[in-house]
C-alpha cells in the first residue's frame, strides 16, 4: 500500500467519526442520532458496510429531500457535499445513482420503528403543564351520568377474534351532553361517551371544551399534506414510496420536537406556534447546520420558531375551492412515452 493511499484511508476513517460523532446536518441531533439507527438495525439483524452513505447519512439526506422546496435527489446529494466540505471531508460524488442505491438499501422495517421511537421520546418530554389534567391518556349531573355497555355476543367483522376476547364483559362509561354556540350559527347539541369517570376532576365544561379543539387534529393532516408536500409523491415504486412516506412521518415528529423545544424555552403552548413557519425556518437556517459556524444558532433557531404564532381561531371556517385558475391543459392519462408518440393535437384520454 502507497503512503498517499494509507492517508486517503486514514483521512476517511477521520471524516467518518467526525460527522458521526458531531454531524449538524438537522436540528434534531438531540433525538436522531446514529446509535439509534444502529440500534434499530441491530435489532432488524442487518449489517452495513461503512462507506459514504451509511444508513444515518442516507436518512439524513432523505429528510433533506422531503423537507426541501425543491425536493429533487440531486439538491440532497449537493447539500451533502457542501456539509462534507464544510466538515473537512472529501466531497461525494455529485452522481445521484449511489444515493438512490442507499435509500434503496434501507430497510423499510426501519421507518415505522424510527417514527414511533421519535413519536414515544417526544410524549415523555412533554411537560405536565401542556397535559389534560396531567394525564397521558350513577347521576353525576345534570346531562351527565354513567352507562354501561355490554359486550356483543358475536365478534364484529371489522375486529379480529384475538382482540374481541380480550375486551371486558362490561364497560362503565361516562355519558355527557352540552351544547356548542358559535357566532352566526344554530346551537349545536352533543353527546359524548368518555372513560373518564370522575365529575370532580374532570368536569362538563372542561371535556367541552376538549372536544372543541379536536379540530386540530385535521390541521396536523393538512401540515402533511399540503405544507410537507406530501399530496405528489416522488418515488416510483411501491417499496420506495412506502419509504417516502414514513420519512414524511418522521420529519413530522422531529420538527414537532424543535417545536416542542421553543414552545418550552419562550412560554408557549405547542399548538399556538406555526408549522409552516417552523418549517420555513428550519430550512432558512440550513447553511448555518452545515458549516456550524456560531455556537447560538440552535438558540436562535428556537427564538425565531418561537416568535411565529398563529392565532387562536374557533369555529373558522374555509372555503374548500381555488382562487387560482388551472392552466387549461388536458390530464396526461398514458405513460409519458406513448403520448411522445402521437402527433399533436391529440387527446391523451
Amino acid at each position: 500500500m502507497t503512503d498517499s493511499t494509507r492517508y486517503w484511508i486514514l483521512g476517511q476513517i477521520r471524516c467518518f467519526r467526525k460527522t458521526a460523532s458531531s454531524a449538524p446536518v438537522l436540528p434534531f441531533t438531540e433525538v436522531l442520532v446514529p446509535q439509534l439507527v444502529n440500534e434499530i438495525l441491530q435489532e432488524l439483524q442487518i449489517t452495513v458496510r461503512e462507506r459514504v452513505y451509511t444508513p444515518f447519512v442516507t436518512l439524513c439526506v432523505f429528510l433533506w429531500q422531503v423537507l426541501s422546496e425543491d425536493h429533487s435527489c440531486r439538491e440532497a446529494v449537493a447539500r451533502l457535499m457542501a456539509f462534507r466540505i464544510a466538515n473537512g471531508c472529501r466531497p461525494c460524488s455529485p452522481d445521484t445513482n449511489p444515493y438512490c442505491r442507499a435509500r434503496k438499501r434501507l430497510p423499510e422495517a426501519l421507518f415505522p420503528l424510527l417514527v414511533r421511537k421519535v413519536g414515544k421520546w417526544l410524549q415523555q418530554q412533554v411537560p405536565d403543564a401542556w397535559l389534560f389534567h396531567g394525564r397521558r391518556g350513577k347521576r353525576l349531573g345534570k346531562y351527565d351520568h354513567l352507562i354501561s355497555w355490554q359486550k356483543p355476543k358475536q365478534c364484529p367483522s371489522w375486529m379480529d377474534k384475538e382482540t374481541f376476547d380480550s375486551l371486558p364483559e362490561e364497560l362503565t362509561l361516562r355519558e355527557i351532553k352540552f351544547t356548542i354556540v358559535e357566532k352566526g350559527k344554530r346551537p349545536k347539541e352533543i353527546t359524548l361517551i368518555t372513560t373518564l369517570l370522575d365529575a370532580e376532576v374532570f368536569t362538563t365544561e372542561e371535556l367541552a371544551e376538549l372536544y372543541t379543539i379536536r379540530w386540530r387534529a385535521e390541521i396536523d393532516l393538512r401540515s402533511l399534506k399540503s405544507v410537507m408536500e406530501m399530496d405528489v409523491l416522488r418515488c416510483k415504486t411501491p417499496e420506495m414510496v412506502r419509504k417516502e412516506v414514513w420519512t414524511h412521518l418522521l420529519a413530522y415528529n422531529l420538527i414537532r420536537t424543535v417545536i416542542a423545544k421553543a414552545a418550552q424555552a419562550y412560554k408557549r403552548r405547542p399548538h399556538t406556534v406555526s408549522f409552516k413557519g417552523a418549517m420555513q425556518t428550519i430550512n432558512a437556517f440550513r447553511d448555518y447546520m452545515l458549516m456550524d459556524l456560531t455556537s447560538n444558532w440552535y438558540t436562535e433557531l428556537l427564538k425565531a420558531i418561537a416568535y411565529h404564532e398563529v392565532g387562536d381561531r374557533p369555529g373558522r371556517y374555509e372555503p374548500r375551492a381555488r382562487k387560482r385558475r388551472p392552466k387549461p391543459y388536458k390530464l396526461l392519462q398514458i405513460p409519458r412515452s406513448e403520448a411522445r408518440k402521437r402527433k399533436p393535437g391529440k387527446t391523451y384520454d
